[in-house]
Formats: structure tokens, C-alpha cells, sequence
């Protein structure tokens, strides 16, 4: 008897140590494979990234080429016209969409309520315009003699960038008024019926192909620049990050809005330089997919605050209001090269890893 409870329990204990080195074993290999899942997981969706930027890279350009080929339908069709065309602004490489007319000569732009009027200072129909090529500029930065926080950045009047979220700002100052000076990060992300610029901002990111880090990052810097470009005060100038603001260039001469919500003040000076050579649409769409927060992916940038609403993590928050906390892809970069002059291309440019 004593011999077959030994031989029993031996071999229970045999059956046991086969048990748990089976189980180690599926542990590992479920571990792995889910491993394996994850990486493969992240690898496709750099892969999806990087093919959005190139599709939405390619519908941009598509756009550009529509345009210029109709300002030269435009032109050649002019050539049998008695009354000289005026020359296209400087300011602008995109049409006039509006059918032509008798008086089509005169440039028209889109005001506040959406109808077409003609350029401040533009002559009387009929009349034959001669407009110059450069764009209007202020006094030199010299001669701006009020405090700067109270020097607001010069925008063209006829601004074909005219952003949804520019013209709820500008059209509904109380919109601004009224909200807070910091945005809540889920209002960034899925707007507010409170905040209502927090709202305008949303709606606006909403519309890039981007990450949601890149869309609250962009969207709290603009919050602020927005706050204080609409209530200039020497409080909200000091709450901006010293990136944010404006050069001499945005003070003196005139540019679309947009130009001031890119993070590198040596890349504003270029795109208002090169106003001219480059389509400013083409520009914004590329940039709202190429400029990047060097966060990495997969990573989370909120966390509960004391009160249980979601917050900023301190470390995301402390990347993003740092210059070096933003990236720019080589695709914009190989897209613009007039846009890279005089940048320190290596340490702002992001690389997918």
C-alpha cells in the first residue's frame, strides 16, 4: 500500500511540474504573439500616416494646378478682350471663381457675409485699373511707437485663406470676449457649448489630417494667440510663449492669417516673403498634416485632474510650448524649398520612428 500512494503522488507531482511548464509556455507564446500584434499594430498605422500625407499631398497639388490652369485660360481669353485684364495681386495665385462679366476685370473678394465686392480702392466699373504688384505694408517696425502687446499682426484685406475660424472670431468678437483665457483639453477635441471659441477652434482641427496631440497642441496655442490678437493686453501678450510672437514681418506687412499660427517665427518670415511663388491654401493644407509634436505614438497626453475632467499631462504640455517640442516633415519641406531658407532644417525636422 505504501508503495502505490508514493507511486501516486510522484506521479501527481510530475503531472503538476507538466501543468505549470505547459501553462509558462502558452503564457510566453501569448505574450509574444500579442507583442508581435502591437508592433505590427503601430507599423501600419506609421505606414497609414505617411499615406494620408502623400494622398492629401497629391489632392493639394491637384487643387494648385486647377487653379493656375484656369488663371491661364483666364489670361489667354483676356488677350482678345478690348479692355486690358488688371494684373493679378501679388498676394494671390488663386482665381476669382465668380463668372465672368462685363466688368470681370475688377477683382472682387469675399467680405464678411460671403458676397462679392470690390477691393478697397478698387475704380468704378468700366474704368481701366492699374494696381501695383507689391503688397500694402505698414510703417517700419521703428516707427510703431505703442507698447508691443498692443501691436496686433497686419492681414491682407482680400485673404483667400480665410479660415471658418477666422471669420467666426473676427465676424463675433463677444465669441472671444466671453470665453475663458485657457481651454479645457476636451473642448479642444470635441468642442464645447460653453466655450464657444474652444468650439471654433475645434471645428477648425476637426478638419486636419493629423493626431489628436497635434490638434490640442495647435489648437491651445492658437486659443491664446487668438485671445490676444482680438483683446490686446499686456497680460495676455505675457501668457504667450516668446515663439508665438509676432516678428517685425507680421507687424509691417500684410499676410493671411493662418501665417501666424505656424510655431517658427524664421518660417513666417518666409511664407510672407514668398507670398507670390507659393499658393497659400497649398501651404496650410500641407502644414496641418506635416507639422507634428514630437509625442510619441501610442503614448497618452491626458490624464484625471483632482476634479476628475481630463487635463494635459504636465510632460505633453511642457513639449508642446516648447519650440523644440515641434517638428515639420520632409515632405513639406521637399514641397516648399523657398520655405527652408535660413532654417535650422536638421533640428526642426521629424522623422517617423
Amino acid at each position: 500500500m505504501m508503495g502505490d500512494q508514493e507511486a501516486i503522488s510522484d506521479s501527481l507531482v510530475k503531472k503538476r511540474a507538466r501543468d505549470r511548464r505547459a501553462q509558462h509556455n502558452l503564457r510566453k507564446k501569448r505574450d509574444a504573439h500579442v507583442h508581435a500584434l502591437e508592433q505590427r499594430i503601430a507599423d501600419l498605422e506609421r505606414e497609414l500616416d505617411g499615406l494620408r500625407q502623400g494622398f492629401y499631398g497629391l489632392h493639394s497639388e491637384n487643387e494648385t494646378l486647377r487653379n493656375r490652369q484656369f488663371l491661364i485660360r483666364r489670361l489667354v481669353t483676356s488677350w482678345t478682350d478690348p479692355v486690358p485684364v488688371s494684373v493679378i495681386p501679388s498676394e494671390s495665385l488663386t482665381p476669382n471663381t465668380t463668372p465672368s462679366t462685363a466688368d470681370a476685370n475688377i477683382p472682387t473678394h469675399a467680405d464678411d457675409g460671403g458676397a462679392a465686392s470690390p477691393l478697397p480702392g478698387s475704380p468704378p466699373a468700366g474704368a481701366k485699373e492699374t494696381r501695383p504688384t507689391t503688397r500694402p505694408q505698414r510703417k517700419t517696425i521703428e516707427d510703431l511707437t505703442s507698447p508691443r502687446w498692443s501691436i496686433t499682426p497686419f492681414h491682407l484685406d482680400s485673404d483667400l485663406t480665410w479660415s471658418s475660424l477666422a471669420s467666426v472670431c473676427i465676424g463675433n468678437p463677444k465669441l472671444v470676449y466671453s470665453s475663458p483665457d485657457e481651454p479645457k483639453p476636451l473642448e479642444l477635441l470635441y468642442g464645447s457649448k460653453t466655450n464657444l471659441l474652444a468650439h471654433a477652434v475645434s471645428s477648425t482641427t476637426n478638419q486636419w489630417r493629423c493626431r489628436d496631440p497635434e490638434r490640442v497642441a495647435a489648437g491651445w496655442l492658437a486659443y491664446r494667440l487668438i485671445k490676444w490678437s482680438l483683446q490686446p493686453s499686456e497680460h495676455r501678450f505675457s501668457l504667450l510663449e516668446d515663439f508665438q510672437r509676432p516678428v517685425s514681418e507680421q507687424l509691417c506687412q500684410a499676410h493671411p492669417y493662418f501665417v501666424d499660427y505656424v510655431v517658427w517665427p524664421r518660417l513666417r518670415i518666409n511664407l510672407i516673403k514668398t507670398l507670390h511663388v507659393y499658393d497659400p491654401r497649398d501651404v496650410m493644407g500641407m502644414l496641418s498634416c506635416c507639422m507634428k509634436v514630437r509625442w510619441p505614438w501610442n503614448e497618452t497626453f491626458l490624464e484625471p485632474g483632482e476634479n476628475g475632467e481630463y487635463v494635459l499631462r504636465a510632460s505633453f504640455r511642457e513639449t508642446f510650448l516648447r519650440l523644440d517640442g515641434w517638428g515639420i516633415t520632409r515632405e513639406f519641406l521637399e514641397r516648399f524649398p523657398l520655405l527652408a531658407q535660413d532654417l535650422d532644417v536638421n533640428s526642426i525636422l521629424y522623422n517617423f520612428v
